[in-house]
C-alpha cells in the first residue's frame, strides 16, 4: 500500500489528509493513446466512484483523480499521462517524481465529469511513484528494458495518418515508403501523394510526437523507419485556426527535429487548422482516442481503416495496448490491476479486442502472422 504524502498546506486540510491516508492509492501513467479506454475502464471497476480531471475533456485529460471502492475496499486512483516510453521508464525505475493529482482534492462537492486545474507544481498536484504503466509498444521498443516489467496485453490500438483539414481532394492515401521519406526529410512534394505533376511545387510537412511517445514509436516501426530513428518533425505556428508557419522542431531535450508534441491532442489541433492553402500543409499520425473528424483522414498503403480490416490483417497500422507493472505488486493494488485488465479488454469503442483478432504480431511493426 502506498500512502499519499501531500503537504499539509493549512490546518483545515488535516482531516482530509487523514482520511486519504486510510486508503490505498494507485497511480497510473503512460500511453496518451490508451488513456480514454483506461479512464472508462477505471469507472467500470470502481463502485461509488467520484472523479475530477484536468483539462476540458475527460477522455483526453492529462491527469485524473478517482475515489471509490473495489470489492468494498476504499481506493484512490490517479492518472498522469506522459507517453508510453515515459511510462515504462517511470514504473521500471520507480520514479518518484511523476506529477499526480493531490489526494486532498475534493471530488464529492460537484458532479462527476468535473474539470479542475492541475498544473504541475501547484497545490493541486504532488510527485509520487506510479505502480502501473500503459504502453502501446513493447518494452523492448523503448530504451528502458530493465528490469523487465510484467506485461499483460489489454487490447489493440488502431492508428491513422491524417493531413491538414484543407488538403486537396487528390490527396487520399499515404504509403509506408512515402511516409519514411516524409519523416526523414521533414517535407515532401504534394505530387508524391496526388500523382499530379502540377503539385510538384507545393509541399506537406511532417509533424508529430516526441520520442517518449508510443504513438510515434508505433508509427515509425510500422513504416519501417525504425523505433529509434531520428526524425525531422516540424513545429507549426497556429494562429486563429490557421497554420501561419512551420520550422524545424527546436533542439532541447532532443536534437533539432527529433522533438515533438507531448500529446496526441496537440497534434490533432495542428491537423485541424487550415494549413495547405497557405503553403504549410501537415501530415501526422493519431491514435484512436485522438482521431479527428475535421482533419483529412488518409488510407494507409491503399487500405481504409476498419475494425474488421485490423482483425483480419489487411490494415496493419496498429499496436497492442500493454498493461505493465513491477512483479512485486500485491494486495488491493494487484486486485485492481487484474480487474482493470478485464475491463480494458472489454472495450470496443477505442480498442479492438485481442480475443477478436485473427492475426498477431510479436514486435512493433513486425510481421502480421495468422492465428488460424
Amino acid at each position: 500500500m502506498k500512502l499519499t504524502h501531500s503537504l499539509l498546506l493549512a490546518a483545515s486540510s488535516i482531516l482530509a489528509v487523514s482520511s486519504a491516508n486510510a486508503q490505498t492509492v494507485i497511480d497510473i501513467t503512460g500511453s496518451t493513446a490508451g488513456r480514454t479506454a483506461v479512464h472508462q475502464a477505471i469507472l467500470s471497476v470502481l463502485s461509488n466512484e467520484t472523479f475530477v480531471y484536468n483539462g476540458t475533456n475527460f477522455n483526453g485529460a492529462s491527469k485524473a483523480l478517482f475515489k471509490g471502492d473495489i470489492s468494498g475496499t476504499p481506493v484512490i486512483v490517479r492518472t498522469s499521462w506522459s507517453g508510453s516510453a515515459a511510462g515504462v521508464r517511470d514504473v521500471a525505475q520507480s520514479n518518484s517524481s511523476v506529477w499526480f493529482p493531490a489526494t486532498t482534492i475534493d471530488t464529492t462537492g460537484a458532479a462527476n465529469n468535473t474539470a479542475v486545474s492541475m498544473a504541475n507544481s501547484s497545490s493541486n498536484t504532488v510527485q509520487d511513484t506510479p505502480e502501473i504503466a500503459f504502453s502501446d509498444v513493447f518494452q523492448s521498443s523503448t530504451i528502458y528494458t530493465s528490469p523487465a516489467l510484467t506485461d499483460v496485453t489489454a487490447g489493440v490500438i488502431p492508428f491513422k495518418f491524417f493531413a491538414s483539414k484543407d488538403a486537396p481532394a487528390t490527396v487520399t492515401n499515404i504509403t509506408s515508403i512515402v511516409a519514411r521519406n516524409l519523416f526523414g526529410t521533414g517535407y515532401i512534394p504534394t505530387a508524391l501523394l496526388s500523382g499530379n505533376s502540377s503539385d510538384e511545387a507545393s509541399y506537406f510537412f511532417a509533424t508529430g510526437r516526441d520520442p517518449e511517445s508510443g504513438t510515434r514509436i508505433t508509427a515509425m516501426a510500422e513504416i519501417g523507419y525504425g523505433v529509434f530513428g531520428q526524425v525531422q518533425n516540424q513545429q507549426p505556428t497556429v494562429v486563429s485556426g490557421n497554420v501561419t508557419g512551420v520550422a524545424q522542431w527546436p533542439a532541447g531535450t532532443y536534437a533539432a527535429g527529433n522533438g515533438g508534441a507531448s500529446s496526441g491532442s496537440t497534434v490533432k489541433g495542428y491537423l485541424e487548422a487550415a494549413g495547405y492553402a497557405g503553403g504549410y500543409g501537415l501530415i501526422s499520425y493519431l491514435g484512436s482516442s485522438d482521431w479527428s473528424s475535421v482533419a483529412k483522414e488518409l488510407t494507409y498503403n491503399g487500405v481504409t481503416y476498419s475494425a474488421d480490416n485490423v482483425k483480419n490483417g489487411k490494415y496493419t497500422f496498429w499496436g497492442y495496448l500493454h498493461q505493465m507493472r513491477l512483479s512485486g505488486l500485491s494486495g488491493t493494488a494487484l486486485s485492481f490491476f487484474n480487474s482493470l485488465t478485464t475491463a480494458v479488454r472489454a472495450d470496443t469503442t477505442w480498442l479492438v479486442k485481442t480475443s477478436d483478432m485473427r492475426v498477431e504480431r510479436t514486435s512493433d511493426g513486425g510481421l502480421i502472422n495468422p492465428l488460424y
